[in-house]
């Protein structure tokens, strides 16, 4: 008798296309001061109401007071980041990424570069269950954000992003990631431009 573990059938509205797609838009494209960003997108979604996009950011509140200057946040400037999070880690927050969805994708598509896989019925459950939300929020903490990833569990956006496409499709170094982690490294290894139309890859 056998011992192997038996899944289940995925239900019939997953058995079209499932796909996982890993994006980058560098910085100061979308504004002077933006950063640049990574993020993952996957359909058709199946568990949870939220959209199927996910990005990593940091807790701004764990900021230490004085290091954010006053107005930048309004403004979308978050330069001071690149001097503080070199040098230290606050807590990560893994977001429903509006951001991406709502900022990026609509106003700057044409400069997106994206990696894009087939994703199998258990690999796609398995990417919706680690990507998981309460019900009455759009985020959830998790690991540390820092632009230094020399400790397990401190990410960015870009290695973040490529450690859950790899442990949902059970790779080890597909998509790569360049050490360190640099938007500016990373986006010229993704190959494939946004179609013209939203919310497919």
């Amino acid at each position: 008798m056998s011992n192997a573990v038996k899944f289940p059938i995925a239900p019939p509205h997953i058995r079209d296309r499932l796909f996982l797609s890993i994006r980058c838009i560098e910085a100061r494209v979308a504004a002077v001061a933006d950063l640049g960003h990574a993020w993952l997108h996957w359909g058709p979604q199946v568990l949870g109401k939220h959209a199927p996009y996910r990005g990593f950011y940091p807790d701004l509140g764990k900021v230490p007071a004085g290091v954010i200057p006053k107005g930048s946040l309004e403004r979308g400037d978050f330069s001071w980041a690149r001097t503080f999070l070199f040098d230290n880690a606050v807590p990560g927050l893994q977001r429903v990424d509006k951001r991406a969805q709502d900022l990026y994708e609509r106003s700057s598509r044409k400069s997106i570069r994206q990696k894009t896989y087939d994703m199998t019925p258990i690999q796609h459950l398995r990417l919706e269950y680690r990507c998981r939300m309460p019900p009455d929020m759009d985020w959830r903490s998790e690991g540390f954000y820092s632009f230094n990833q020399t400790k397990p569990n401190w990410d960015n956006c870009v290695s973040w992003a490529v450690k859950r496409c790899r442990e949902a499709r059970e790779s080890e170094d597909d998509p790569p990631l360049p050490n360190p982690a640099r938007i500016k490294d990373f986006f010229p290894l993704l190959r494939e431009q946004l179609s013209p139309e939203r919310d497919e890859p």
